[in-house]
């Protein structure tokens, strides 16, 4: 599973929800806006605690354009490969969550596309009023009922 940070708090609570460890759940981390930073690779960590603290290091990222496109790129090209700790018997699922919109819709979609069609599931959950619907629905796996979510705070997560 790889994360896309809104911010370190929000995350926490989704690898609160997983057991995490190498022959478990493995977690990675993303932070982006208009420059893609790794924050650690599935391989990194092997404690939920480990990832929890690494998480909670993770610096909150402002830019002028939020360029999903590139995250999406890195999580395809770079995260889900053995190098960095992915597996090829065991299911590759993304969480983006985010509480604003891509900068660029026809690049994301196609990126969405191909990390899709590269076997990852992706979810991606929008958080407050700020959240374009159609956004999510281009990066979310299918069925969307199952992988797109939009939540009213960060609260609700």
């Amino acid at each position: 599973m790889n994360l896309s940070s809104v911010n370190s708090l929000n995350s926490s609570k989704v690898v609160n929800a997983f057991n995490v460890g190498q022959g478990k759940t493995r977690v990675g981390a993303i932070n982006f806006s208009n420059k893609v930073t790794t924050a650690f690779n599935l391989k990194t960590y092997d404690s939920k605690q480990y990832v929890l603290n690494a998480i909670s290091a993770i610096k909150y990222t402002a830019g002028h354009s939020t360029d999903t496109f590139d995250a999406l790129s890195v999580l395809r090209t770079e995260h889900f490969s053995s190098i960095n700790g992915d597996r090829s018997d065991v299911p590759n699922i993304a969480i983006r969550l985010t509480d604003g919109e891509s900068g660029d819709m026809e690049r994301t979609r196609n990126e969405a596309k191909l990390t899709r069609e590269a076997g990852v599931s992706i979810f991606a959950i929008g958080i407050g009023d700020s959240v374009k619907k159609e956004d999510l629905e281009e990066i979310a796996s299918s069925p969307k009922t199952d992988s797109m979510h939009i939540i009213e705070n960060f609260t609700t997560l």
